[in-house]
């Protein structure tokens, strides 16, 4: 499994994910992968997936100032 992310300028990155992920985990795909490409007005996306909406998580992006779109469905087919 991978973490991606594309912006606005088209620019792309890729994070090999653990296999199972939990929040630790994730914690570190976004470190890896969020935070050197994330600027302020930036919106970044994350579906209802357990260990993207854990407190822990919802913590660190409160902490790191991440703007989060709200109400994406974790089985969403746009």
């Amino acid at each position: 499994m991978v973490w991606g992310a594309i912006k606005e300028d088209s620019s792309r990155i890729l994070i090999r994910c653990p296999h199972r992920m939990d929040s630790v985990g994730y914690e570190d795909v976004l470190k890896k992968g969020l935070l050197p490409i994330y600027e302020a007005h930036n919106i970044f996306q994350n579906d209802s997936a357990s260990c993207h909406t854990s407190g822990f998580i919802c913590s660190f992006m409160e902490k790191k100032g991440i703007c989060l779109l709200s109400d994406w469905s974790s089985q969403s087919q746009i």
